[in-house]
């Protein structure tokens, strides 16, 4: 099992050696974070027919994004090789239905949980106003919670937090002035949207 934080010093290293080691992946940049990170998005497999994982969607669930990347090298090595995952080798189910990972929708929420909130760029000092100690940060950099940015029940969902006291910028929950109003939540809308995938899978941490 890999231990890697894709959004710090190591990310370049460690995507070089994926794909040189898989030429096979479709590497694709999906869009861009509030601060210009990019969403990176990997394929293996049928590319007419998949589904997607996403993880990182919050800052603090930088677990989720080595568990995307673990499963994707699995994959990989299954495909390339005839190893077997959880007994089943892969690339004839491959070959049917392919896997699309996004393994960090929120790199900038990541970068500011594991690095502070300097990584935030311009937007460093509206960190640390709202939260100093930056291992609680969930949110993207202006302090929107992307799982709370989705236009699906954002009206109902944004009455729930104004009960509870959040109606600005917070490190959690708040999801923004408006739905959809962060460039990541654009983003991998567009993106499922005009990929058709059969289903959607998004990891969060208990």
């Amino acid at each position: 099992m890999f231990n890697f934080y894709p959004y710090t010093e190591n990310r370049e290293k460690f995507c070089k050696t994926l794909m040189d080691s898989f030429p096979f992946i479709k590497k694709e940049t999906i869009g861009k974070s509030l601060v210009g990170r990019n969403l990176e998005a990997f394929t293996i497999g049928n590319k007419s027919k998949r589904i997607i994982m996403v993880g990182g969607v919050h800052g603090s669930e930088f677990l989720t994004i080595n568990l995307l990347f673990n499963f994707l090298w699995d994959l990989c090595l299954s495909y390339r090789d005839g190893s077997d995952v959880a007994g089943i080798k892969m690339k004839r189910y491959l070959n049917r239905r392919g896997v699309t990972f996004l393994p960090c929708l929120n790199p900038d929420g990541t970068d500011i949980n594991l690095l502070g909130f300097s990584s935030s760029k311009g937007y460093a000092k509206l960190v640390e106003y709202i939260c100093p100690h930056t291992c609680n940060w969930q949110a993207n950099a202006r302090g929107v919670d992307l799982n709370h940015n989705f236009p699906a029940n954002w009206e109902i969902i944004h009455h729930q937090e104004e009960v509870l006291g959040i109606c600005s910028p917070s490190n959690t929950r708040y999801g923004g002035k408006s739905p959809s109003s962060e460039p990541a939540t654009i983003s991998i809308m567009n993106y499922i949207i005009s990929n058709d995938f059969g289903r959607c899978y998004a990891f969060h941490r208990p």
